[in-house]
């Protein structure tokens, strides 16, 4: 997204522990710093891309990013949390822009600016960021006020993951009666049980190690779902066996 953004002919500053990690940032001319208040104070769009609602509160209330933006500034939460905790960023600075915008889409995704946003907050909010949401994202959907966007998000992984669980049930079943997983992958993807999820398993020569590389992903995000909606019902039963 960083590259993306550079890419589209705008000034980034990011922040990051591991500058080793992210030279490539800096090499197509963006900045990194060790320091959340030096990233964002002067910034009129704040991006934030980690992987936990720990980790997004320890950025922006105990690093004191949040107290850091300048009234004025929009703040984009691209992680998956709960849409309380939009609502909470949003009461406790109601002098900035808050937009939750959850996305789907891989990293190749991104760079070839082919991702897809749900976003939350006020619309003129969504037209100032468009010119940089743009530059990673190809579809932008406005759902509606604060915690609309993460609410869809929300669901989008819940159906992921239910869908991740069916499929891998499906190719265990086929293998127990000696059906190769190449040939029912390659089958089930040519019929009416194709889907995004499914292909998934061919991304690699083991499916179940498909499965377990982005299981800690379906455990945070299902375990968010689960809070976010407690009249869950049959999406309950194809995803419990990332809550258990």
């Amino acid at each position: 997204m960083a590259l993306s953004t550079l890419a589209g002919g705008h000034l980034v500053t990011g922040h990051s522990r591991r500058f080793s990690h992210h030279a490539d940032v800096k090499g197509a001319g963006g900045r990194l710093t060790s320091s959340i208040v030096e990233t964002v104070r002067d910034a009129d769009l704040v991006c934030v891309n980690v992987f936990s609602e720990e980790q997004l509160r320890d950025a922006l209330f105990a690093n004191k990013g949040l107290a850091a933006l300048r009234p004025g500034a929009m703040l984009a939460i691209h992680s998956t949390v709960s849409p309380v905790l939009i609502s909470e960023l949003t009461s406790a600075r109601p002098d900035i822009d808050v937009l939750d915008a959850g996305f789907s889409g891989s990293a190749d995704d991104a760079a070839k600016g082919q991702l897809t946003l749900m976003v939350g907050g006020q619309a003129d909010a969504v037209d100032r960021a468009q010119p940089v949401f743009r530059c990673y994202a190809n579809t932008i959907s406005h759902l509606g006020p604060s915690g609309a966007g993460m609410t869809l998000k929300i669901l989008n992984n819940l159906l992921f993951a239910a869908q991740m669980n069916l499929g891998r049930e499906a190719i265990s079943i086929a293998t127990e009666h000696g059906i190769a997983v190449k040939d029912a992958l390659a089958t089930l993807l040519g019929g009416s049980a194709a889907s995004f999820a499914l292909g998934t398993y061919q991304q690699g020569p083991d499916p179940l190690d498909r499965f377990e590389r982005t299981r800690p992903y379906m455990e945070k995000d299902v375990a968010i779902g689960y809070a976010a909606f407690p009249g869950l019902r049959d999406i309950k039963d194809a995803t419990r066996i990332f809550v258990e």
